[in-house]
């Protein structure tokens, strides 16, 4: 994904809440970057929880297949 795909998109999760879910500081090397806000983490434990919740709902139906297909969480970062 090109750098300036990801920035549109954290300008979209920007725009789409209430509160701003990623901070960035404008410089390069260490004085620039990005990190999630107090409410992008709780918005990311949300999410998390709702697919946690929605991988266990799909257990023993016919989505089986798709929820075998999931890389193990250590190897998504999560």
């Amino acid at each position: 994904m090109s750098y300036r795909r990801i920035w549109l998109l954290v300008d979209s999760l920007n725009h789409a809440w209430i509160e701003p879910v990623v901070e960035t500081r404008v410089g390069g090397g260490k004085s620039g970057g990005a990190q999630l806000t107090a409410f992008g983490e709780r918005v990311l434990a949300s999410y998390r929880g709702i697919e946690e919740r929605m991988v266990a709902a799909a257990r023993g139906t016919d989505f089986d297949w798709l929820v075998d297909a999931l890389k193990p969480a250590d190897e998504t970062g999560r």
